[in-house]
C-alpha cells in the first residue's frame, strides 16, 4: 500500500530538508519521519530528493504538484516552516491519541460481543 502524501507530511519533509538537506534511508532523523507519518524510510528519503531537486535542479525531477507548491510557499521560508512542521507533528501525534487503534477497537467489539451473550445466558 502506497502512503498517501499530506500537507503535513510535506512540511516535515520539506522542513527535515531545509535542516540538513537531502538525507539516506539510514539517518535517524529519516526513520524519526518515517515512523511520525507512517511511511518507510526509503519513501521519506525520496522525497528528500525530490526537495532537493526543486530546490538546486539535482535529484528526482518526480515531486508531486501538491510538493512543487508547498516548497513554493515554503521553500524561501525555513524558520517559518520549522515552526510549521512543529505543529503538524503536534497534529500528528494528536491525532494517533485520540483515534483508537483499529486492533484495539477490534478487540473491544469481541469483547463486548462476549459479555452481551454471556448476560443473555444468565
Amino acid at each position: 500500500m502506497t502512503h498517501a502524501w499530506s500537507t503535513d507530511d510535506d512540511i516535515l519533509v520539506i522542513s527535515l530538508y531545509q535542516r540538513y538537506g537531502a538525507l539516506t534511508v539510514d539517518r535517524s532523523e529519516v526513520r524519526t519521519i518515517a515512523r511520525v507519518i507512517d511511511t518507510t524510510p526509503e519513501s521519506v528519503a525520496a522525497a528528500l530528493a525530490n526537495v532537493r531537486f526543486l530546490d538546486t535542479g539535482v535529484g528526482l525531477d518526480n515531486a508531486s504538484s501538491h510538493m512543487r507548491r508547498m516548497w513554493k510557499l515554503w521553500g524561501h521560508r525555513p524558520a517559518e516552516a520549522a515552526i510549521e512542521a512543529d505543529a503538524a507533528r503536534g497534529r500528528i501525534e494528536n491525532a494517533r491519541r485520540i483515534d483508537p487503534l483499529p486492533e484495539l477497537t477490534a478487540e473491544h467489539s469481541r469483547l463486548e460481543k462476549r459479555l452481551a451473550e454471556r448476560r443473555r445466558e444468565r
